[in-house]
């Protein structure tokens, strides 16, 4: 599903550097469905997988020395 987002790049660095913020971006987010397993002792675990979203209009360029990326549908 394709979605409007702002995009906050945060680097990791001891620089300083800003944050680099771009707002009303495409995004598409695909939801990666839970596992779950019964093991031999019958209990029952679940796995939440992280879903894999792409980002139009990005670049590789922007993502050099990104540690954290926060996305902010108009929703929240």
């Amino acid at each position: 599903m394709k979605r409007i987002a702002t995009i906050t790049l945060v680097e990791n660095s001891t620089g300083r550097n800003k944050s680099k913020t771009f707002t009303v971006q495409t995004v598409e987010i695909h939801h990666e469905a839970d596992t779950a397993s019964q093991g031999a002792d019958g209990r029952v675990s679940t796995a939440h997988h992280p879903s894999k979203i792409f980002w139009f209009g990005g670049t590789a360029k922007d993502l050099a020395s990104i540690t954290d990326v926060k996305f902010v549908g108009n929703n929240g």
